[in-house]
């Protein structure tokens, strides 16, 4: 017997009801139900460019069959066409005013669009009508989650498991309203039950490894990530996510080739061009990975994220200019500063000369994190009679760190996750007098906030060493080493507040090894070491670091990072010295050590360390002085690449910074050949950096201090 495509579609038997309505549309190609029936099937299966026409001709052919109009809005919906979809299904209520399905698709019309507070009536009305209608119920707790009620859409949830202790939807809820709460065990059980119920729930493993991920458990999710794959080879948001758990797992390669193919199958997939772009770079392939993000930003020209990466990264590229950076960090600017500002505050009138100064401080660092090491100093040694110090944190995973600063600070702000016009108005509350922040364009910066000037003074501090390019960002705090007097006005929007004897004051860890005697003196020859980042490591640096060992002879390199527990990273960069005339036998290859103590511990095998060109270090830097190891550093034309030149000045060690590349060969083979005076050095450098602002917290705070009061 044949069957209808109605009873074909019935059985599940998809293809063979499509086929069914197109041979019925060859002979009657104004057929409302053939029409109809096949726009469904290709809704269903994501084909929305085909399958919405065709419903939106099913319902001018048959206006007064209401159940069409609900289908279409249906999948307008579901293709996430949320405004277009609201006038279709009210034109439904408007001939039936209690059809079920239009109160429960209106409303999640009104809810994608961001009026949640709408379409909460309209899913108490459906429930009002059928008490069972547990599709509703789910969606009303959705709406009130997002309206800040989780109690009562928990209980919602809760009671939809009474009657219905499988469904699908109100487990997945469930498990992300746990997550939200960190409740992540639990969270974890519902969605592990949802996909034993329904493997396929690809929802739900995205979920579970969003919660195993926040965690740390990186390698679970990996694996979660990976079963997606398998069964949905063709989902470019599975290889998207698995991608980010690869590269926190330090298996950058595979985090590559797996955005390569979500990339293949959706060239214009703008999260996993972001992804692949940061991965790149973090592999060392620094010019690719910008030139990734520019292919995003000519898809999407709003990712301020983005636009943020390139103007950060692009200090990293060799041969880049002031200009050069100047030109990107106002690019920024352009596109993400209003020209129209909300009233920007006056300076408040203190009421007294003793009326403290209320200085406000910004970062998503406030954790274990390097720039840290530099702020505990100054918070810990402000002059609370003169300053009241307010932290804004957006710290997603705070840590002893983050309490330690909270600790520190007068007041504190949790401001993670919220918009940038909260934060304003959080900030102009508190009536701040100077707004610092310490991340400039570096990950998840709040670079937009500043952009809206909530305080009546801005700075940028720390954590970047460029320009931000923003006109309301009002001061730079360096120093003269890495912002000369002589560039003023030339490249940055800010005016330079240089302090006098450096900014940067360093904080050595707890429990920091003892510094051991020179290496040399045990292995007979001269280890040069670093342990910057790779993405730091460009080709001029390894062809510098390369003209170092041929000049001292016998000589040997140290590298540890992250990265190299990659073995085809290591290769590349094993072959690029091995290009350069350095064979594999000069170089010692190490992974990063996250125990702190431990990677302190590894100076102990390095004579001198080589500084990154042209993006310097800084922890790294300052860690190695702190165990006795000086650098060589070549000093350039960019505020990155002058930052280990400002370093070693606040030390007096000028003659270990090289204006050019053949200067820091002779300066690494210079002080190789000085073993007494490097043994000198080593066993003196704690006593030295304490006697100078780089390791006098109370001196530097004072200095700092005066610069805030001058502004």
């Amino acid at each position: 017997m044949n069957l209808t495509p109605e009873q074909l579609y019935a059985e599940g038997r998809l293809e063979e009801a499509a086929a069914g309505c197109r041979q019925r549309l060859l002979s009657g190609p104004t057929s409302p139900a053939a029409l109809h029936l096949l726009g469904v099937i290709l809704c269903r299966r994501k084909e929305f460019d085909e399958g919405l026409p065709l419903l939106e001709r099913s319902t001018q052919l048959a206006p007064t069959l209401p159940d069409y109009r609900v289908n279409y809005g249906l999948a307008l919906n579901e293709a996430q066409r949320w405004a277009d979809s609201e006038p279709v299904l009210r034109s439904v209520l408007v001939d039936v005013c209690d059809h079920p399905l239009a109160l429960l698709n209106l409303g999640n019309s009104l809810h994608g669009q961001g009026r949640s507070q709408e379409a909460i009536p309209l899913y108490r009305r459906a429930l009002q009508l059928h008490p069972g209608y547990n599709d509703a119920r789910v969606n009303l707790a959705v709406a009130l989650k997002a309206l800040g009620e989780s109690q009562e859409a928990h209980s919602l949830l809760q009671s939809v498991f009474g009657t219905e202790p499988q469904h699908a939807q109100a487990l997945f809820e469930q498990a992300r309203l746990l997550a939200d709460q960190k409740r992540y065990d639990e969270a974890e059980q519902l969605l592990r039950r949802l996909i034993s119920i329904d493997p396929a729930h690809h929802q739900a493993m995205y979920c579970l490894g969003i919660v195993l991920s926040d965690q740390g458990k990186w390698a679970e999710a990996c694996e979660v990530y990976a079963q997606v794959v398998r069964s949905r080879p063709d989902l470019p948001e599975g290889y998207q996510a698995m991608a980010v758990m690869l590269r926190y797992c330090n298996r950058i390669t595979e985090s590559i080739v797996a955005l390569e193919k979500a990339i293949a199958l959706r060239p214009d997939f703008i999260l996993a061009l972001q992804s692949y772009g940061s991965v790149l770079t973090e592999a060392g392939r620094i010019e690719e990975g910008i030139e990734v993000w520019r292919r995003s930003l000519s898809i999407n020209p709003n990712q301020r994220d983005v636009r943020s990466n390139v103007a950060y990264t692009l200090s990293m590229v060799d041969g880049v200019t002031r200009a050069d950076l100047w030109r990107e960090h106002r690019d920024w600017a352009e596109h993400h500063v209003s020209q129209t500002l909300p009233d920007t505050p006056q300076r408040r009138v203190r009421a007294s000369a003793n009326e403290r100064i209320r200085i406000g401080y910004i970062s998503p660092d406030f954790r274990l994190h390097s720039v840290c090491y530099f702020f505990i100093p100054l918070i810990q040694n402000h002059d609370r009679n003169r300053f009241e110090v307010f932290c804004y944190s957006d710290v997603g995973n705070p840590d002893g760190t983050t309490a330690e600063i909270r600790r520190l600070s007068d007041h504190w702000r949790d401001v993670r996750g919220e918009k940038a016009a909260e934060v304003y108005k959080q900030v102009r509350e508190d009536r701040i007098d100077v707004l610092i922040d310490l991340a400039g364009h570096t990950m998840a910066n709040r670079m937009e906030l500043f952009g809206l000037k909530p305080a009546p003074i801005q700075a940028s501090w720390l954590g970047y060493p460029e320009t931000t390019g923003l006109p309301t960002v009002d001061y730079k705090i360096a120093d003269g080493v890495v912002f000369p007097i002589e560039e003023d006005g030339l490249y940055t929007s800010e005016k330079v507040l240089r302090l006098p004897n450096g900014y940067h004051c360093y904080l050595a860890p707890p429990g920091c090894p003892k510094i051991e005697p020179l290496p040399a003196l045990r292995n007979g020859f001269i280890t040069f070491g670093s342990f910057s980042s790779l993405a730091k490591l460009t080709p001029a640096t390894v062809g510098l670091w390369s003209e170092v060992l041929k000049r001292v002879p016998g000589s040997r390199l140290l590298l540890k990072a992250r990265q190299l527990e990659d073995l085809t990273i290591r290769d590349r960069y094993v072959s690029m010295f091995a290009a350069c005339g350095i064979p594999r036998t000069r170089l010692q290859v190490e992974v990063a050590i996250a125990e702190t103590t431990k990677h302190l511990e590894f100076y102990k095998e390095i004579d001198i360390a080589l500084d990154t060109y042209p993006y310097n270090g800084t922890t790294t830097l300052c860690e190695g002085l702190w165990m006795g190891v000086v650098p060589v550093t070549l000093k350039g034309p960019t505020p990155a690449s002058r930052v280990g030149a400002s370093l070693l000045e606040q030390l007096g060690l000028n003659d270990w910074v090289a204006e050019a590349p053949g200067g820091f060969v002779e300066i690494a083979h210079r002080f190789s050949d000085d073993l007494k005076l490097l043994s000198e050095l080593r066993a003196g450098m704690r006593q030295r950096m304490s006697k100078s602002t780089l390791g006098d917290p109370v001196r530097f705070a004072r200095e700092f201090e005066a610069g805030i009061v001058s502004m």
